[in-house]
């Protein structure tokens, strides 16, 4: 968390060399942002994180799920699933998994 902010907004899974970067460090100062190290699964990390931390707002933070090809479809599920704390989805390279028996929808057949 930045140094003297008093209520996080929320929390950031990144990468461990995120911790130090430049580019980062300003985002989580201007956004009260948490940046943290953490797993797939927000409603797992978050509330372990507000312990860790101290901070207990981390636990009831919306958050945007991430999932790179079939962890998309993962991703979309906690979206789906929890739809008062996500405020956003982010499948990367959605895996087939999601798409097979819809071909209309499968983004890996798709032209442009």
């Amino acid at each position: 968390m930045p140094p003297g902010t008093t209520f996080g907004r929320g929390a950031v899974s990144v990468k461990t060399s995120a911790l130090t970067d430049p580019t980062w460090q300003s985002f989580a100062s201007r956004t009260s942002t948490l940046l943290a190290v953490a797993g797939d699964n927000p409603l797992t990390f978050l509330p372990a994180l507000a312990t860790s931390t101290g901070r207990p707002e981390v636990s009831v933070a919306p958050f945007v799920p991430y999932g790179l090809s079939a962890n998309g479809r993962r991703a979309m599920q906690t979206a789906v699933t929890n739809p008062a704390r996500c405020i956003a989805v982010m499948p990367h390279h959605l895996g087939r998994a999601f798409a097979i028996g819809n071909e209309g929808f499968n983004f890996n057949r798709l032209d442009g």
